[in-house]
């Protein structure tokens, strides 16, 4: 019964969110276009070859994960909230953690296609080479998802209401996607080393190392940084889930 609770609210998101046109834009079109743009850009400039297409790739596979986890879950289920939705799920039989179960769900399957149609992309536009083990890549990605899907999770129930929600994902994206080093290299910025300890930086390295070698073990440290994140973050949400009830 819980399976299918969840399987229900999983189909219920699937639904809303093809008939949903702009959200599909966002989704799987624009990141293909900043491949495409910013591919061109790295190709003419001083970085060239499979180094370049490695950084791009990733960074934006990286950032567009950090930002559907903050503005697409969290957020999301506040709104269920404050319009009422969950009251009325509850109603039919569905606990709050079958929901949360089910939007995760959808969003987890959304990340992996989107990721596979841009790593297709940059493949047949620019040559990419796709990783000879993709294990390595696919374990990163699940361990960045986990990640950052507890933090906006956390995020969203600190506060009461979707306005703020929002403010808050804000406040805490912008600085966590632009210092990653998803789109520029951060290694010359004066505050290298405390950037170093983001988790989204290490989610960065971790997926642009899986992309370029073949061992997953080659980037140890940022790799056990964000398992310790995961761990701090997942915590923080089962503490603070009673909210959302």
């Amino acid at each position: 019964m819980m399976f299918a609770r969840v399987g229900s609210q999983f189909a219920l998101e699937s639904t809303m969110f093809v008939r949903e046109r702009i959200s599909m834009f966002w989704t799987f079109v624009f990141p293909v276009l900043l491949i495409v743009v910013l591919g061109f850009g790295l190709q003419s400039g001083t970085m060239r070859g499979a180094e370049s297409m490695t950084f791009l790739v990733s960074g934006i596979i990286g950032a567009n994960l950090i930002g559907m986890a903050f503005f697409n879950i969290g957020t999301s289920l506040l709104m269920y909230k404050d319009l009422g939705m969950l009251r009325r799920l509850r109603g039919n039989g569905a606990a709050v953690p079958q929901v949360i179960a089910g939007v995760i769900m959808h969003r987890i399957v959304l990340v992996l296609i989107q990721s596979v149609v841009m790593t297709l992309c940059a493949h047949l536009i620019f040559g990419f080479e796709l990783p000879a083990h993709a294990l390595p890549f696919w374990l990163a990605l699940a361990g960045c998802v986990v990640v950052f899907t507890a933090l906006g999770l956390t995020l969203a129930m600190l506060v009461r209401s979707t306005a703020a929600a929002n403010v808050l994902a804000n406040i805490v994206y912008l600085p966590l996607a632009f210092l990653s080093g998803a789109y520029f290299p951060i290694d010359h910025l004066p505050f290298a080393r405390v950037i170093h300890w983001l988790p989204s930086y290490d989610a960065i390295e971790v997926l642009r190392t899986s992309l370029a070698a073949p061992s997953m073990l080659a980037h140890q440290a940022s790799s056990w940084l964000l398992v310790g994140w995961a761990l701090l973050f997942l915590g923080c949400a089962f503490a603070l889930h009673r909210r959302l009830a």
